[in-house]
């Protein structure tokens, strides 16, 4: 039957974003609860994950999400994606990812953005 394929994809969902109850983002619990498949960052992260088949890159942008949240309430979450394997730094040569670097980045076009 289909719920059991329902079941077994909540559970790999979770299973990939389980990475929210792991440092660094762990530290932020206090401050920002990450729910359960009830509600919350985990089950905004799980909805993500179902919506891409199972394709653990589809959690990422949560996970960055949520580390935005703990930085704004002050704790450093910055280079989680050391953290979280299938997250890796995206970046074409020659950059390279820095966490607190400038936003927006320079670009040709604009030589001296407004930081944000």
């Amino acid at each position: 039957s289909s719920g059991i394929n329902a079941e077994y994809g909540h559970d790999e969902a979770e299973a990939i974003c389980s990475a929210l109850l792991n440092d660094p983002f762990k530290q932020c619990h206090g401050a920002i609860p990450i729910g359960d498949r009830e509600g919350g960052p985990m089950k905004n992260c799980m909805m993500d994950v179902c919506n891409c088949f199972l394709d653990e890159s589809c959690a990422c942008a949560q996970f960055d999400t949520y580390a935005t949240q703990c930085q704004n309430n002050g704790f450093d979450a910055a280079n989680w994606r050391e953290d979280v394997k299938f997250c890796p730094y995206d970046c074409p040569d020659p950059t390279v990812y820095q966490s607190n670097g400038a936003t927006p980045v320079p670009t040709c076009l604009n030589k001296d953005p407004e930081q944000t």
